[in-house]
């Protein structure tokens, strides 16, 4: 079993030399650009990719064995083509073996500028089907970097169902939930935060704190357009088991933003495990990571993606139970958000009845006597249609059922 690369992204040569120090071999190299999250200097609109054929040769020349890939990642228009073709003939000439993308649509203009190098696709916030996978692949797509929202079991079917595939996922670093190419000019220059670089490393661009519900969204407006982080980083450190048993083609860790310990301690971390096999996660490590990170770290969807969970699918099962809701939204230690389907019954004793079910079948508390509609007011009644909120009991998450076992 081949051991799977450590992939990260690096934009300057203090970026290279950091990232093959701490066990990177596969690298992609960065521009302003061509990449929606490179913070290097001010906005260029030349065609002149001389310096990132610099880049493309010091890496080179430092780890000749080295996996190298020129990262697109920005939503292209057709006026871009001049520009896109010169940085495909700067990856050829610059000795690259591939080219990422989001777009799928440009592995045409691959075909014609540069049919040597060899396409990654990196769809960050597509689906997660083996179908669409699949149909990829077919297109030419031999390597892909996989979406978030797969759950390990799923991964492992799709290993099953593809196995000649190079797959790659996020194992360590920001989610990206959200990009547009329109800009939200209302918010441009205002920046009043970073991602836990330091004055050095700060973005090109203006990053933002977007708070929603009490979570807050890290938001950043460039030239490239818009894009949001989710409120925590993305980490498998602890699940290196799990990880592991995929044998994948490549393990990403995304420091572009971050502290250089961020980033240093994840390479590291993860190059120290790869060698260590089952196991090998270190307390000591975690603790380092955590240490270094602005945000809590969540393994995401990769344990279990429980909007995909359906209570209906238990349907005879639970062919006994009454349906008056269901929880659509969950605040940690805030409110718990519910969409009604039946009226609230007014009896106490009744409403005492009812209980919360998340999709695998737990019961949680509720605290029906604190209720609250959405404007905080405090409220004695809700009809069917009605949103409604109510203090948060642990366990709960979206997608649990409100149930009764008899119908009032």
């Amino acid at each position: 079993m081949s051991l799977p690369r450590l992939v990260t992204y690096a934009g300057s040569v203090d970026q290279v030399q950091q990232a093959l120090a701490h066990g990177a071999d596969h690298l992609i190299v960065e521009d302003p650009r061509l990449g929606i999250r490179s913070w290097l200097g001010e906005p260029r609109r030349d065609h002149d990719f001389s310096d990132l054929q610099g880049l493309m040769a010091a890496a080179r020349f430092q780890r000749p064995e080295l996996r190298l890939s020129l990262n697109c990642d920005a939503l292209y228009g057709d006026g871009d083509e001049a520009l896109l073709t010169a940085a495909l003939r700067a990856a050829r000439d610059g000795g690259c073996d591939a080219v990422r993308f989001q777009d799928p649509g440009l592995m045409q203009l691959l075909r014609q500028v540069a049919p040597e190098l060899q396409a990654e696709l990196a769809t960050e916030m597509a689906g997660a089907c083996i179908a669409s996978v699949a149909v990829y692949a077919a297109e030419g797509f031999a390597y892909q970097c996989l979406s978030n929202d797969w759950p390990q079991a799923d991964l492992q079917q799709l290993r099953a169902a593809l196995p000649q595939l190079q797959c790659e996922i996020l194992v360590h670093g920001p989610v990206l939930i959200q990009y547009s190419a329109r800009r939200q000019l209302s918010a441009h220059g205002q920046w009043n935060g970073s991602l836990g670089g330091d004055s050095a490393a700060l973005p090109a661009t203006p990053w933002h704190t977007v708070v929603v519900d009490g979570r807050p969204y890290p938001f950043a407006d460039n030239y490239h357009g818009n894009l949001m982080y989710n409120t925590f980083d993305r980490s498998l450190y602890p699940h290196l088991d799990l990880l592991q048993d995929l044998q994948l083609s490549g393990w990403l860790i995304d420091g572009r933003g971050q502290s250089p310990e961020y980033l240093q301690r994840a390479l590291s971390a993860f190059a120290a495990a790869r060698q260590g096999g089952q196991g090998s996660a270190n307390p000591d490590t975690w603790a380092a990571l955590q240490a270094s990170a602005p945000r809590r770290f969540k393994p995401g969807f990769f344990l279990a993606n429980n909007t995909d969970r359906c209570f209906e699918d238990c349907a005879e099962d639970n062919e006994s139970l009454h349906v008056f809701g269901e929880v659509i939204d969950v605040i940690r230690d805030g409110p718990v958000t519910i969409q009604m389907y039946a009226d609230l019954p007014q009896d106490p004793q009744q409403r005492q009845g009812l209980y919360l079910a998340t999709p695998e079948g737990r019961r949680c508390a509720v605290e029906w006597p604190a209720l609250r509609n959405l404007s905080g007011n405090a409220i004695s009644a809700a009809s069917a249609g009605d949103i409604l909120q109510m203090p948060w009991s642990k366990g709960c998450i979206p997608g649990s059922k409100v149930l009764s076992d008899s119908q009032f």
